[in-house]
């Protein structure tokens, strides 16, 4: 008798959420964004659906390409909930329309137990100006179905 045991829900959102770690695009049009603040995930969608979320790794939050043409959605935050005990949330998503060889800075803040998210273009001078294009999101609900673990 085949015995299957599913992963509890939890674990399973723990990796969940995206399809795969974020790849920087390398050829075409981009534009290059940085992350920063306490957060503790970035996801980066350039086609506003759940197959289309990509997490991005922490070595590229200092500074990675996005493709420049149309809008791009992030999703940046916390989110502490998957341990057995319950946990903390606050992330906010948000898009907007990079414009080629211009650079951005994506900054996670939080006040008094709540959080924002402020999306700049930086200057060639490197000062931080309003980047008009921008619109908060919903954040999306991508939870994937469990998978079996292997027989022993």
């Amino acid at each position: 008798m085949k015995r299957i045991t599913f992963i509890p829900l939890l674990t399973a959102l723990l990796g969940a959420c995206a399809n795969g770690t974020y790849v920087p695009p390398t050829v075409g049009r981009t534009a290059t964004i940085s992350f920063v603040g306490k957060h503790r995930y970035v996801y980066v969608d350039d086609g506003n659906s759940c197959e289309t979320r990509h997490l991005i790794d922490n070595k590229y939050w200092s500074g990675t390409s996005v493709r420049a043409i149309g809008r791009v959605w992030i999703d940046q935050g916390i989110d502490t909930r998957a341990g057995p005990y319950g946990g903390y949330f606050c992330g906010l998503s948000l898009s907007f329309e990079p414009r080629e060889g211009v650079s951005y800075v994506s900054e996670y803040i939080t006040e008094d137990s709540r959080c924002r998210v402020v999306l700049s273009r930086l200057t060639p001078q490197g000062e931080k100006v309003n980047e008009p294009t921008v619109k908060r999101e919903t954040l999306k609900r991508c939870v994937p179905p469990l998978q079996p673990l292997p027989e022993y």
